[in-house]
C-alpha cells in the first residue's frame, strides 16, 4: 500500500513539473521552473514543486511566460513602468485580441488611457500657461512697465480627489488611510469608509510610492472613467448561538471557503451578523481575530468560531472598489 501511494505521488508531482511552464531567468546565471502566481512593482508571487517563493525583480533577468498573451502583457507591464504609454497600450491591446475576457489586461487598457488623456490635459494646460505668459510680455513691453512675477501655483491634489472621487488620504506611517470621506461622492456610494486603507490601485500596490505619486495615479482619467482601488478593513462582527443543528457558520451568518485567491466569504444573510457589521460577498479574508488565514483551515476556522460564540469576532479584509470620477 505504501509503495502504491509513493508511485500516485511521484505521477502526480510528474505531471506537475510538465504543467509548470513559466521561466524565472535570475541575474546570477540561474533558472527555475514553475507558475509566477502573481506580480507586484517590486517583487514576484512563484510557485514550484517545493512551495511558493517571492523573488524581487531586481535579481531577475527575464521571464518566459506560458502563452503569448502573458509575453504581451508581460512587455507591456515592462513599457509602462518606464512611462512609454503609446507603446505600452498597443501590446496591452494586441494581449486583449488573444484573450477579449481577460479582467487583467481589460484594467492595464483603461488604467494606460487615463494616463495617457491626463498628459494630453496636462498638455493643453501647459499650452494655455505658454500663451498667457505670452501675453503677459507683449502687456510688459507695450506698457514698459517693469513686470510682475506671479507666485507659482502649486496643484492641490488632495482637492482634486475629494472633488472627483469624495475622500481624503493620509499617510500613516508606511499605509495610505481614509481620513475623510464626502456624503454622495463616489467613495461614499461605493460604502468607503473612514480607516480604511488603500493598498493597491489598478492592482499596483503603492506601499512603496510617494504621496504625490497616487494622487497622479487616482486623477489620470477622465469624467466619468473608473480607478480601481484595492482597500483593507477591519471589520468585528458580533457573534451569535452556534445552534447544533446549523453548525458553526450559524454564528456569523455567512460562511467562508478557500479559493484560489485565499479565503472569502459568501452565502451571506440578509441583515444578519455578517452583513449589519459590512461584509460583503467575496471579501478576501487575511486574518480572524489576529491569525492569518494562511495558517488555517476550514476546521479551525470552525473551532475559532465556536470559541467565539456571543463575543466579538475581528475579520481583516480585502475588499476591491470601483469608483467613477466626477
Amino acid at each position: 500500500m505504501f509503495k502504491l501511494i509513493i508511485t500516485i505521488l511521484g505521477c502526480y508531482l510528474l505531471c506537475i513539473s510538465s504543467a509548470l511552464a513559466d521561466t524565472v531567468y535570475f541575474k546570477a546565471g540561474n533558472t527555475k521552473k514553475g507558475i509566477v502566481l502573481k506580480e507586484y512593482t517590486d517583487r514576484i508571487i512563484f510557485k514550484d514543486l517545493e512551495g511558493e517563493h517571492i523573488i524581487l525583480l531586481d535579481d531577475i533577468k527575464n521571464i518566459e511566460r506560458e502563452s503569448e498573451e502573458q509575453n504581451l502583457l508581460s512587455l507591456g507591464n515592462k513599457l509602462l513602468q518606464e512611462k512609454k504609454y503609446e507603446e505600452a497600450l498597443k501590446y496591452y491591446e494586441a494581449a486583449l485580441r488573444l484573450n477579449p475576457n481577460s479582467k487583467d489586461i481589460q484594467d492595464a487598457i483603461l488604467r494606460v488611457r487615463g494616463i495617457l488623456f491626463r498628459q494630453k490635459d496636462n498638455f493643453q494646460q501647459q499650452n494655455l500657461e505658454r500663451f498667457k505668459k505670452l501675453d503677459q510680455l507683449q502687456k510688459k513691453y507695450q506698457s514698459k512697465r517693469p513686470e510682475i512675477e506671479l507666485p507659482e501655483h502649486k496643484i492641490d491634489y488632495s482637492e482634486q480627489i475629494q472633488s472627483m472621487l469624495g475622500f481624503s488620504l493620509e499617510k500613516k506611517s508606511d499605509e495610505y488611510e481614509i481620513t475623510n470621506i464626502l456624503s454622495g461622492s463616489s467613495a461614499s456610494e461605493a460604502k468607503m469608509l473612514v480607516g480604511d486603507k488603500i493598498i493597491a490601485v489598478w492592482g499596483g500596490l503603492i506601499k512603496f510610492e510617494s504621496l504625490e505619486s497616487i494622487y497622479e495615479k487616482l486623477i489620470s482619467g477622465p469624467k466619468y472613467s473608473d480607478v480601481k482601488l484595492r482597500i483593507l478593513r477591519r471589520v468585528v462582527v458580533l457573534g451569535g448561538n452556534k445552534f447544533w443543528f446549523f453548525g458553526a457558520f450559524n454564528i456569523i451568518d455567512s460562511k467562508l471557503k478557500f479559493v484560489y485567491d485565499g479565503l472569502i466569504i459568501y452565502d451571506i444573510k440578509k441583515e444578519g451578523r455578517s452583513d449589519l457589521a459590512g461584509l460583503k460577498e467575496k471579501d478576501l479574508v487575511l486574518s480572524i481575530n489576529g491569525v492569518k488565514s494562511d495558517y488555517l483551515t476550514i476546521d479551525n476556522i470552525k473551532e475559532k468560531l465556536i470559541e467565539s460564540e456571543n463575543s466579538k469576532i475581528e475579520f481583516i479584509i480585502l475588499r476591491d472598489v470601483i469608483l467613477r470620477r466626477r
